[in-house]
């Protein structure tokens, strides 16, 4: 029948061994003291910023806070896009971007070498995510504009054949000629009700009121076609405008730390004795478990000279 291990077993073992859990223990806790002393100090900016997105004299750009957030945080993940455009390769590692869907806001971080250099590179990570909001308003911007354009062009070509129509119409009351079903019906593609485009008699102050009501509408049309012209030959004024219209607000700029991220000799000398501790009690156990019992230690002598230990 097998002993029972008690408690007082398990202590005498471990005090036993005692040389060697102390042993380890100390050696960790000195190895976690030597790689604090020679690793370099790094140190770690940040920046908590928040997006504005607001509607363009152009209309409502379709960018929302979380795709701008999630789109750079991407971005600074991958060290592509504004990211490769301001930072070396081997100075992307140390960058982070996180964002908070609940509370609307983003996190930027830099570390470097020093204080100074962390401060610095989170200035430009910040930098590079304005450049970045600036940049998908412009964009989108850019895409209104074109179809705003296209959209004027047709509508003026449209209201300018309406008032065509309107102007052979008013000729031929003016002439005492009447209108024929040819031009009534060109009438009522104008907008002109049916009623009284097929009317017998249309009135020529009807039709100079419809005229007038055309001549502004296309006048409406060119000045809107003649701004959105202007503006898409002005690139730094839609650059200007779509800064205003999306924005990256810094509400707590980097500032430059005072004590580093790492090493941190307490943490690591804590964990260091952790471990150490953990790895003495186990190599203590595995040699308790090898070490041979007293009783055996005793009987073997005797048993080499054929003798019992009663005998």
């Amino acid at each position: 029948m097998e002993e029972e291990i008690t408690l007082r077993d398990l202590y005498l073992a471990l005090r036993r061994q005692a040389a060697w859990i102390w042993g380890l223990t100390l050696g960790a806790l000195a190895l976690a003291a030597a790689a604090s002393f020679l690793m370099p100090p790094t140190y770690e900016s940040r920046a908590l910023v928040g997006i504005s997105v607001q509607k363009s004299a152009l209309g409502e750009l379709g960018l929302s806070v979380d795709s701008l957030a999630s789109g750079f945080a991407d971005e600074v993940k991958a060290g592509s896009g504004e990211v490769a455009t301001r930072f070396a390769p081997e100075e992307r590692g140390g960058l982070s971007a996180r964002y908070d869907a609940k509370k609307k806001l983003l996190t930027l971080s830099a570390k470097g070498r020093s204080a100074e250099e962390a401060k610095d590179r989170a200035e430009r990570l910040l930098a590079a995510f304005r450049d970045y909001v600036s940049g998908r308003a412009y964009e989108r911007l850019d895409h209104l504009l074109g179809a705003q354009l296209e959209q004027t062009r047709d509508s003026l070509r449209t209201a300018e054949a309406r008032r065509d129509i309107l102007l052979k119409a008013l000729g031929a009351v003016k002439g005492g000629s009447g209108l024929d079903d040819s031009v009534r019906a060109l009438l009522e593609q104008s907008g002109v009700p049916a009623a009284v485009a097929r009317s017998g008699d249309i009135a020529d102050a009807y039709l100079r009121l419809k005229l007038a009501e055309q001549d502004a509408t296309l006048a409406s049309l060119q000045s809107r076609l003649e701004f959105l012209e202007g503006l898409s030959k002005d690139e730094s004024r839609l650059r200007a405008m779509a800064g205003e219209s999306a924005q990256a607000i810094a509400f707590a700029r980097p500032g430059l730390p005072t004590d580093p991220v790492s090493p941190r000799p307490l943490l690591y000398s804590a964990l260091a004795a952790v471990l150490g501790l953990m790895a003495g009690v186990f190599v203590a156990l595995i040699r308790e478990a090898l070490r041979e019992p007293e009783g055996e230690t005793a009987r073997a002598p005797l048993a080499a000279k054929g003798q019992s230990p009663a005998s």
